[in-house]
């Protein structure tokens, strides 16, 4: 990978150090990276909503506005006007650029075809570089280039610089149809890993010896998350490669707006090769993905379902879906989650009330995917911790390490719950199972690895 890098640099022919440029991209649902203002500031990246047209970057010399479609899926065209120092228009570029040639529109600006589907525009007066790239399906990734000195000038604005309606990517989910694939399912459940696999195929060798902005690859994952996450699809996953490897290179400073056109061009070359290689480890971590169920299992029976989301999140691999709890309060809130099965039916709630042990241990069930009732095993213990099958409930021991009860109580609906509820604690000293285990830690002495279950 380091030798890509090399090699990227010198067929661009580049040269003697210049001022950094800086980079902002939009793309898929659509994902914004915008431009930074200094060379300390993090990437950020937005998850933008917005209806028909919108201002992607305005300054004195350019104007660059975007359409999409409703609530901001996909940029389906694009306008772009370029101004002299009098502010008069001196150019017009848009879609119809893929269908006819290549074109001189004024001495300082250079429309150049690098494919079918890649446009890139340099306006050299204005230090500025566009990239336009046509996706399948006629939808369009855009990606701009300019200096600092341009980005900072008190008149430029728009959503490069300025960010965008951010939608949140806390609680995303793919829109569940009639005509989803298993794989498309088990790919979205997937999406981080999916993420995380492409981008170490691309960063992980040259980002050890070169530098990136800072934030700029956790930008273009987060966005990456989320397209693939809404829509399943592991091919969006490649999106955001090449914007990653010309963030490494301009990042060295030795790239004008002359040299992106053949920069570029050589990056979607190796961009391409990286992808490839990503899409045939993803096929084999789908492939071998651990699922809920096997997806043909027609009911779901979730018993101790509580407020339903994990009953909603496993629903989408059965025909039917079923959760059970003794509590009305969270099959009441269980029902108004509006979950649906993979054929579309909803997902029935039921309160069954379980029968008074005269205050001993509680019942306990988990998710359980079964076709019979033959496939349902159920375990009870008594209060000294033994199970009816005669073993102990923890590991089938009565004894248990605090690694492992603090994994087992961190799957517990309370601290998952207060885990969505404080984010900005979660999994730090402050966590509530941390704080927790330093207690139980300094009760036995904080020399004791383990304790007995039901003596605490």
């Amino acid at each position: 990978m380091i030798k890509i890098v090399l090699f990227l640099a010198t067929a661009a022919g580049l040269i003697h150090a210049q001022t950094v440029l800086y980079q902002c991209s939009i793309w898929g649902d659509p994902q914004l990276v915008q431009f930074p203002t200094n060379t300390l500031q993090s990437a950020q990246h937005s998850f933008c909503s917005f209806d028909g047209h919108a201002v992607l970057y305005r300054s004195k010399y350019v104007l660059i506005s975007v359409r999409s479609a409703r609530h901001g899926d996909l940029v389906l065209d694009f306008n772009i006007i370029f101004f002299n120092n009098a502010s008069v228009p001196i150019c017009t570029v848009n879609a119809l650029e893929f269908i006819t040639g290549e074109r001189v529109c004024d001495t300082e600006i250079v429309i150049q075809k690098s494919s079918s589907t890649d446009i890139n525009v340099q306006y050299k007066q204005a230090q500025f570089s566009i990239w336009i790239q046509r996706r399948s399906g006629n939808h369009y990734k855009i990606t701009l280039f300019t200096t600092p000195a341009h980005i900072n000038d008190g008149l430029t604005s728009g959503m490069c610089v300025q960010g965008c309606r951010s939608r949140s990517i806390q609680s995303l989910a793919m829109e569940r149809t009639a005509n989803m694939t298993d794989t498309q399912i088990v790919t979205s459940v997937l999406a981080t890993k999916v993420c995380d696999l492409f981008i170490s195929q691309s960063v992980n060798n040259f980002l050890r010896t070169t530098r990136s902005s800072p934030g700029f690859v956790e930008a273009v994952r987060q966005g990456c998350i989320s397209d693939v996450t809404l829509t399943g699809d592991s091919r969006l996953a490649g999106e955001g490669i090449e914007n990653i490897f010309a963030d490494a290179i301009i990042q060295q400073g030795t790239v004008s707006v002359e040299n992106i056109s053949q920069l570029t061009t050589n990056i979607s070359s190796v961009a391409t090769q990286v992808v490839q290689q990503a899409e045939v480890e993803t096929e084999k971590l789908v492939a071998s993905a651990t699922w809920p169920c096997q997806p043909d299992v027609p009911v779901l029976h979730d018993i101790g379902c509580e407020s339903g989301n994990v009953t909603r999140d496993l629903s989408i691999f059965f025909n039917n879906a079923r959760g059970v709890d003794p509590s009305s309060e969270m099959t009441a809130f269980a029902r108004n989650q509006n979950g649906k099965t993979k054929s579309g039916n909803d997902i029935n709630s039921l309160v069954r009330h379980t029968k008074d042990r005269s205050n001993c241990c509680p019942i306990f069930a988990q998710e359980i995917c079964m076709t019979t009732t033959s496939d349902f095993v159920r375990y009870e213990w008594n209060c000294d911790g033994v199970l009816t099958n005669d073993k102990n409930f923890f590991g089938e021991s009565e004894y248990c390490s605090l690694d492992d009860s603090e994994r087992t109580l961190s799957t517990a609906s309370m601290v998952t719950r207060w885990r969505t509820a404080n984010r900005e604690l979660a999994n730090t000293e402050n966590d509530c199972m941390c704080e927790t285990m330093v207690k139980f830690s300094e009760a036995l002495g904080r020399q004791t690895p383990l304790y007995k279950v039901w003596e605490l």
